[in-house]
């Protein structure tokens, strides 16, 4: 069974989605920590929020993509890894900015910096972004998430 709550039951859609809320939470509050952090690094609040934006959105479309071509059981077990994942990088990532910022002060320059936030922003971003597939994937009746519907074209 994908999934297998204590007393045996499927999980309710209401309670996916409360997990999925929080994970998103957790998305928004990991962004805005980031981009204060490489703005303190950078200089440069414009620079930083641009960087942190397009590394999260770009690592979370990526995550998103890897993560619902990928097979496998235990779902919520996946989904635990992929959470914890990213809380110990982002606890991790004060002291990484710390040693690596050293690198964008000797050799300074959009390139440097750009790939200071990716290689800090974009495994997180990979792992958060891999949620939402890994539940969905795993939930007893895949039917069960409303499906977005795209208006028929008209034809004059």
């Amino acid at each position: 069974m994908a999934w297998a709550p204590a007393d045996g039951s499927p999980p309710r859609l209401s309670q996916l989605v409360a997990l999925l809320a929080v994970s998103g939470f957790a998305s928004l509050v990991y962004e805005l920590l980031w981009m204060r952090r490489f703005s303190l690094v950078f200089g440069s609040g414009a620079l930083s929020v641009t960087l942190t934006v397009a590394t999260l959105f770009g690592g979370m479309g990526l995550g998103g993509l890897l993560a619902g071509t990928a097979g496998g059981s235990g779902p919520l077990r996946r989904y635990a890894v992929l959470e914890a994942l990213a809380a110990l990088w982002a606890l991790a990532l004060p002291g990484a900015l710390g040693v690596l910022s050293v690198g964008v002060r000797e050799h300074p320059g959009l390139g440097m910096q750009a790939a200071l936030v990716i290689a800090l922003a974009g495994p997180p971003a990979l792992a958060l972004g891999a949620t939402l597939p890994v539940v969905a994937g795993g939930s007893p009746d895949p039917g069960m998430w409303p499906r977005p519907t795209r208006p028929t074209p008209r034809v004059p």
